[in-house]
């Protein structure tokens, strides 16, 4: 019967081979380690630019504002008169501003005389005998020169 031949196990290649894997768990290692550190160095610089950038927020600079009116200023009082004419009913309706959309304030009666101080769009505003200020249609009233 041939004999067999036994070959021994090299106790070398075992460590090669235990070596390797050794190395490659190093490795593997060291990658883990330097991936966490990156993530927690990442995390901490993020940290600290959201302090810093909420910290630089300025807010912009805006022009100081104006009030604009936009009410016409009152005109000097003159010493004008004027007496009511030609309105077939009895009395005048006085109103708050130059038109009929303006709230009725009173009615006058259509007889007299009435300082006025400004004129707007056919309507007179006249001081009434009560001294209130309101607004008549200028079709119903004469200028006394």
């Amino acid at each position: 019967m041939p004999r067999l031949k036994t070959v021994k196990k090299d106790p070398s290649n075992r460590r090669k081979k235990s070596d390797k894997a050794d190395q490659g768990l190093i490795l593997s290692l060291q990658f883990l380690f330097v991936l966490i550190f990156v993530i927690i160095l990442g995390l901490n610089s993020l940290r600290r630019s959201s302090i810093s950038f909420s910290a630089d927020i300025v807010a912009p600079q805006t022009p100081d504002l104006v009030a604009i009116s936009m009410e016409a200023p009152e005109p000097e009082p003159s010493s004008q008169f004027l007496r009511l004419i030609g309105n077939p009913l009895d009395h005048l309706n006085v109103r708050s501003g130059p038109g009929t959309n303006y709230k009725l304030l009173s009615q006058i009666p259509d007889e007299g005389s009435y300082e006025y101080t400004t004129i707007e769009d056919s309507w007179y505003r006249i001081i009434m005998k009560d001294g209130a200020p309101g607004w008549i249609y200028g079709d119903y009233a004469e200028v006394i020169h």
